[in-house]
């Protein structure tokens, strides 16, 4: 049976996370990792939490994601951090707008537990792509990964 969803976990070293990471995976869903080039067993990690692996040799995060998607099957796809920041058990909340066709794109908020967790160049950063797409698109982003309306296309 074909999973409802596949979610993309692109992946450097994250042999420590994944164990919890992939113990979050939804029923229903597929957690699809994608190893650019790690050194520390990521890849035989999440193969024995039953994960599908696919290697990206090219480094980077759009090559990871874009192999990530090469090889997913399901009708909706995720992406999400594969280093245990996001915990894939709320994804179900935030695909729901998807399988009942209200919305093609929705983003999700990343909420740091503290501000060590996020570092102040990132949160800076975050804030001006935010306000750089609220500017251009008028869609209601406080912070990248996160709209008002929890929904995509208009």
């Amino acid at each position: 049976m074909s999973p409802l969803v596949d979610i993309v976990l692109p992946c450097l070293n994250e042999a420590a996370a994944l164990p919890s990471v992939l113990a979050g995976v939804p029923t229903g869903y597929r957690a699809v990792v994608v190893d650019n080039g790690s050194d520390d067993g990521s890849a035989a990690v999440a193969a024995a939490f039953g994960a599908l692996v696919v290697t990206e040799p090219r480094r980077g995060f759009g090559w990871a994601c874009a192999a990530g998607v090469a090889a997913c099957i399901a009708p909706i796809i995720a992406f999400c951090d594969a280093d245990g920041s996001l915990d894939l058990r709320g994804l179900p909340v935030l695909v729901r707008p998807v399988e009942h066709g209200e919305a093609e794109l929705v983003l999700g908020r990343w909420r740091p537990t503290s501000l060590s967790a996020w570092p102040l160049h990132a949160r800076a950063a975050n804030l001006a792509l935010a306000a750089t797409l609220r500017r251009r698109t008028g869609f209601p982003l406080t912070t990248w990964g996160r709209c008002g309306r929890c929904a995509g296309s208009r």
